[in-house]
């Protein structure tokens, strides 16, 4: 088929959203399929465009086969509720001119985040005259409510009124979690029309490893039980919760907290660390994909801390890389959403109350004085991980499922 994907964050962006854009489409051209990829200039986690992409309005290069036609987007320096909306319109705007002016494919597939891809996207499916897939990693304005980011209740009013028209005029809806269709077909959708579409992790890549490895050698920490969290450095990660903790943990010399990633929320986050005067706190920035496996083995504990009102709009990816691992995971989550669904079934770790100090305190500590349940942990989330969400039976599952739909005879 020939498929023209719509998304902000492409390669080379390591993390989040991108990253899973990303495999889509080299899986998509590696099966024979004809992928065009209308995307932004990359800038996230840091939030800043960098050379070679900086000052331009477009460009068009190609990787692993597939042609990536950049779109001009303004990147703030301090994201705020009206500089992300900025943010956004920018590239819808410029956006459009790449999209309209692509070779008409036989699929549109559009990932939001961001929300308003979608209007986009229902317009260039109506000139073109060709079906458009809604693929939906967050439900922007139910988590725009609850991280506090909008309180204008005509402002919401007039997403929510976007969000059902996209909904509407898309062929299809497909999402990340089950919690994530419950909600959209509670919005008024048809349950015919929303698709379960997880995220995943490659577990030929990412595989149980020994703890000592070269991550803990070039961070000098062999002989350190190593509490990690890896991700997105933002607000509704809630991780606070771990300068608490390490508060509450720094006459012990053996544990060693250590945060790697980058996002808006790193620089305050920093500030309150160094205010704290902690020695068992380790911050480091992004690390390359080849790392990655190296990292995550390194760990005796993952952790996922989130905000409390976060936890039912949520499925964070971090934790799938996590089990692929075959470390044990503390998580921050509600009782039935879909975080604490996987981690209950899969009996990969420990579930706590999100932003609890207390709970999240003794869930590592029985892990550091159990050492064997920990491992025990660890074994049972890479036999779930590989079962249910590795990327090759992922992927040929939506190819087989979606594309049938749609292709043209």
């Amino acid at each position: 088929m020939i498929i023209l994907v719509y998304g902000i964050n492409y390669y080379p962006e390591l993390i989040g959203i991108g990253k899973y854009t990303t495999e889509l489409c080299q899986y998509l051209a590696e099966k024979g399929h004809k992928v065009t990829v209308v995307t932004g200039f990359p800038y996230y986690p840091e939030w800043e465009v960098k050379k070679p992409y900086n000052k331009k309005l477009f460009m068009v290069e190609e990787y692993q086969g597939i042609k990536i036609r950049r779109s001009y987007l303004y990147v703030p320096r301090k994201v705020t509720p009206r500089t992300r909306i900025l943010h956004e319109l920018s590239f819808m705007i410029f956006s459009f001119f790449n999209l309209l002016f692509s070779r008409r494919p036989e699929l549109l597939i559009t990932i939001s985040p961001p929300l308003g891809l979608g209007l986009v996207a229902c317009a260039i499916s109506r000139i073109k005259n060709i079906p458009f897939l809604f693929h939906v990693q967050d439900l922007q304005p139910d988590t725009a409510v609850e991280v506090g980011m909008l309180r204008s209740k005509t402002i919401l009013k007039l997403l929510y009124k976007l969000e059902k028209l996209v909904y509407l005029q898309a062929a299809r809806i497909s999402v990340i979690s089950n919690k994530m269709k419950e909600k959209i077909i509670l919005k008024g959708i048809s349950k015919q029309k929303v698709i379960y579409f997880s995220n995943w992790v490659d577990t030929e890549c990412i595989t149980p490893m020994p703890k000592i490895n070269n991550f803990r050698k070039l961070n000098k920490l062999n002989d350190k039980f190593i509490v990690l969290y890896s991700g997105n450095i933002g607000i509704k990660q809630g991780l606070d919760v771990v300068l608490e903790v390490a508060k509450k943990t720094k006459d012990n010399k053996k544990i060693i907290y250590v945060i790697v990633g980058d996002g808006v929320y790193k620089k305050e986050l920093l500030g309150i660390y160094r205010k704290s005067g902690l020695e068992n706190i380790i911050f480091l920035p992004l690390q390359p994909k080849e790392i990655l496996p190296y990292m995550l083995s390194a760990a005796d504990i993952c952790l996922i801390p989130q905000q409390m009102r976060m936890t039912d709009v949520t499925m964070p990816s971090k934790l799938l890389g996590i089990m692929a691992s075959g470390r044990a995971v503390i998580a921050g989550a509600n009782a039935g959403t879909e975080l604490y669904n996987v981690l209950n079934d899969s009996g990969a770790g420990l579930i706590v109350e999100p932003e609890n100090p207390e709970q999240l305190l003794k869930a590592i500590m029985k892990l550091y004085n159990e050492p064997q349940e920990s491992e025990g942990y660890g074994k049972k989330a890479r036999d779930y991980v590989v079962n249910h969400f590795s990327k090759i039976n992922v992927l040929k599952s939506f190819e087989r499922d979606v594309f049938t739909e749609f292709r043209v005879h």
